[in-house]
């Protein structure tokens, strides 16, 4: 498919080129990163990648009905372009698992199950990369338990240092942070006069 969009500069893009690229570039990252915050120990784990896709919301929007409701429609297409990084992944064999498994029984949002892959690496003493380009990912870094981001967008991988430069709160904080600022992005409104400033 073929599925030209306007960027905010008014440029149009191939939306199925652009997934295409980006999803051969992200699959060679999850499987040949070596992360300096994460260091040798991440140079003797199985490079196992995880790609989470959406699979309904995770019941937010039973409890919250303008959860998101201020986002556009998907362009035309877009699953179907989705489904070839799909394909781009299958053709990895047993290096990275696709979730969910079956979308018929699942309602849950890639985040959620994101968050479930990096916890159980955590409980399992793994260091964990999460490979992403939204920000709420960020609260899941922990040194500790060696759990980086790499920013797809900024090209750099962010620990708990640059996660509180970046947010200005530390990763075990933003949730906290969210509850009192809101997100916009996701239709939550905070508390009035709560933000960030600029």
């Amino acid at each position: 498919c073929a599925l030209p969009i306007s960027t905010k500069m008014g440029m149009k893009i191939n939306l199925d080129n652009y997934l295409r690229k980006q999803s051969t570039y992200v699959l060679n990252l999850a499987l040949t990163s070596r992360p300096p915050a994460i260091g040798a120990e991440y140079a003797y784990v199985s490079h196992k990648a995880i790609a989470c896709f959406d699979a309904g919301c995770g019941g937010r929007e039973l409890l919250m009905p303008q959860y998101k409701a201020q986002r556009p429609e998907q362009p035309e297409g877009l699953q179907t372009a989705f489904e070839a990084f799909r394909t781009a992944i299958a053709e990895q064999g047993d290096k990275v698992l696709s979730l969910p498994i079956d979308k018929k029984d699942t309602c849950a949002e890639a985040d959620d199950m994101i968050a479930t892959a990096a916890a159980m690496c955590k409980d399992r003493g793994y260091p964990s990369v999460i490979i992403t380009g939204d920000r709420d990912m960020l609260q899941l870094i922990d040194d500790s338990t060696m759990c980086v981001v790499y920013d797809t967008l900024k090209k750099t991988y962010f620990d708990e240092a640059a996660a509180q430069k970046r947010m200005g709160v530390l990763p075990r904080d933003m949730l906290a942070y969210k509850i009192l600022a809101g997100d916009p992005s996701d239709n939550i409104a905070g508390c009035v006069g709560v933000g960030t400033t600029r």
